[in-house]
């Protein structure tokens, strides 16, 4: 039978309802489980500071550095083909001058003493710087005086951050008839000063009166500008003329002025120094080690009778230095027996030792010297001289040497000077090259004469000078001691001729 076509659309209607319900019903009975809720979103992590870093803890500041208040001057001399350096160090009240590498002297403004150090054998030596009294009543001379002018020429110019001032200055020494020392003298000085620096030391006072050698006193005046101090001298030049009319020139010139922080140390003598009771133990084995390959030459004391009256200590300090210039390795011997003699020649390591002895000094027209010769005018002498080895039985060298009539021309340059500047600054044998140069550097000037010179390094050589001779100027050389210093020329002459000879 054949559904109309209405029924079945109602048909397929109603299929579709309950398959719609059907699927409903199932989808019912099979409830999904509920998703699983998302997580929370994670909170960024916090920003954490770093921890400091672990150090040190901060020292504090550094104490500032004190003020460089201290001085240094270093300065070069020059005097012919001798060049020679110095430094003088200021802090306070005390000076330091430094000859060398191995002398050095100490100072304090205004104290009774002086002090040498001698680097080399670790020994210091004390000058007092007083006024000594005369050993007896001196017989009286005549009056000594020291004339000086100064001359400003206004020129200016500045040295070392300083304005210097160009001046001249003219020392004129001029004696009475009657006067002990009878020299003249003659020092022009031109240079470059600046105002004294604070810290210098005063120049010492200078002296009323001068005994000589023999006892005699003359008196001592000076007559200043009325403006007295030049200032301190950064440059000059002097030139003595002496009253023969001879003339000998220095320069100096100051290569470094600076201000510094100096150690008190520099001041006071090393630690460990031993004291020297007189200028032989300060001396003493100065000189060190021999060099290798070097003859060394030792003299012994000059002997000579006493009526010669010639000066024994002068000449045998005139020998030795006179035996350097030839160019030996030469040096003086302190001993005063032959046992000591013996102990210093092994010590010095002496190749040779040298005796001389003055057997002859002519007067004119007397003397074993003016027989022989025929001659009766002028003076003359006559030395002997040997050069034995050590421990040696027989001289490897002995000879004699004379000589005629001689004046003080004639005489080796120095026997003049050397005396004046070896034995007071305990330099015998000439053992300190850097003051054998000082030496030269006077140029035959006297002690008070040098010693108004505002140079600090000069003024305290001829200070000790003063001190060490009893301030008694060396005398001059008479005919006959010079006639000794011609015959003892001519023995440095034999001397050095033996020795340049022999094999190293």
């Amino acid at each position: 039978m054949r559904v109309p076509t209405s029924i079945r659309l109602q048909l397929v209607v109603s299929a579709m309802v309950a398959l719609l319900v059907s699927s409903s019903a199932g989808a019912s009975a099979q409830t999904p489980k509920p998703a699983p809720p998302k997580p929370a979103p994670k909170a960024a992590p916090k920003a954490v500071s770093p921890a400091p870093p672990k150090t040190a803890p901060i020292p504090p500041p550094p104490a500032p550095l004190p003020p460089a208040n201290d001085l240094i001057v270093k300065m070069r001399y020059l005097s012919g083909e001798k060049t020679t350096t110095s430094t003088v160090s200021m802090k306070g009240l005390r000076q330091r001058i430094d000859y060398g590498p191995d002398l050095a002297v100490l100072q304090q403004c205004g104290a009774a003493q002086i002090i040498q150090v001698n680097d080399q054998n670790k020994r210091f030596l004390t000058v007092e710087n007083r006024p000594e009294p005369a050993a007896k009543a001196p017989k009286k001379g005549g009056t000594v005086t020291y004339m000086t002018t100064l001359t400003d020429t206004g020129e200016r110019k500045v040295l070392f951050g300083q304005t210097a001032r160009h001046l001249k200055t003219v020392l004129t020494k001029t004696v009475t008839p009657n006067a002990c020392d009878k020299r003249k003298e003659h020092v022009e000085t031109d240079g470059w000063f600046v105002d004294p620096p604070s810290l210098m030391c005063p120049a010492a006072p200078r002296p009323v009166a001068v005994t000589t050698a023999d006892d005699c006193r003359d008196t001592v005046e000076y007559v200043d500008p009325p403006a007295p101090v030049a200032g301190y001298p950064l440059a000059y030049t002097a030139i003595t003329t002496d009253d023969e009319g001879k003339t000998s020139t220095m320069s100096m010139e100051v290569t470094d002025f600076a201000k510094s922080t100096l150690p008190d140390a520099l001041f006071v003598v090393p630690a460990g120094y031993a004291a020297a009771a007189n200028l032989v133990q300060f001396n003493a084995l100065v000189d060190g080690a021999k060099r290798p390959g070097v003859i060394r030459t030792c003299s012994s004391a000059v002997a000579g009778k006493p009526e010669y009256q010639v000066p024994l200590d002068a000449l045998s300090d005139a020998l030795v230095v006179s035996l350097g210039d030839a160019g030996l390795d030469a040096m003086r011997l302190s001993a005063r027996t032959p046992a000591d003699e013996r102990v210093e020649v092994q010590s010095r390591e002496c190749d040779y030792l040298l005796t001389t002895e003055i057997t002859d000094v002519r007067q004119p027209g007397k003397g074993m010297l003016g027989r022989v010769s025929g001659t009766t005018q002028g003076f003359g002498a006559k030395v002997d001289f040997r050069m034995t080895a050590p421990g040696g039985k027989t001289a490897a060298l002995s000879a004699s040497e004379r000589s005629g009539a001689s004046t003080l021309k004639t005489a080796i340059g120095a026997a003049k000077t050397v005396s004046r500047y070896v034995t007071p600054l305990g330099l015998l044998g000439s053992s300190f090259g850097s003051m054998s140069a000082f030496a030269a550097l006077g140029g035959g000037a006297s002690a008070p004469a040098m010693e108004q010179s505002s140079d600090p390094v000069m003024n305290t050589v001829f200070l000790l000078v003063d001190k060490a001779t009893g301030n008694k100027p060396e005398p001059e050389l008479v005919s006959a001691e010079a006639a000794v210093a011609a015959a003892m020329e001519q023995e440095v002459k034999a001397v050095a001729a033996f020795v340049l000879k022999k094999p190293k």
